[in-house]
């Protein structure tokens, strides 16, 4: 499926999740720009459930992939960390049973 998709690259944030994002009087504020990158806006919107196929013009089924792509590396990246926690024991597991749940949806 992206093999044979074009796909519209531009300037990403990278990791927009709910914790780098700020609301202020003026609009929403994105902070932490270490992940910036070059993409798909599907990236991006893949961090930000429920947005993004009404509010943007955007590939659903690509976004779908990233989706779960995105749970993939929060997944990794949870159960990797060294000093591990409850709470990023938690994260990795909602994940895994995200990606689990796709899984079985695209096998019915």
């Amino acid at each position: 499926m992206v093999r044979d998709a074009k796909l519209e690259c531009r300037t990403l944030h990278g990791d927009p999740h709910r914790g780098n994002l700020l609301v202020s009087q003026t609009g929403y504020l994105l902070i932490d720009f270490e992940s910036v990158c070059s993409g798909p806006l599907e990236w991006d919107l893949s961090a930000l459930p429920g947005i993004g196929a009404g509010t943007f013009s955007v590939d659903v089924d690509l976004l779908s992939l990233l989706r779960r792509l995105r749970s993939l590396c929060v997944a990794v990246w949870c159960r990797t960390r060294l000093r591990s926690s409850i709470a990023l024991d938690r994260v990795a597991g909602i994940h895994i049973g995200l990606l689990t749940l796709a899984a079985q949806t695209q096998r019915a």
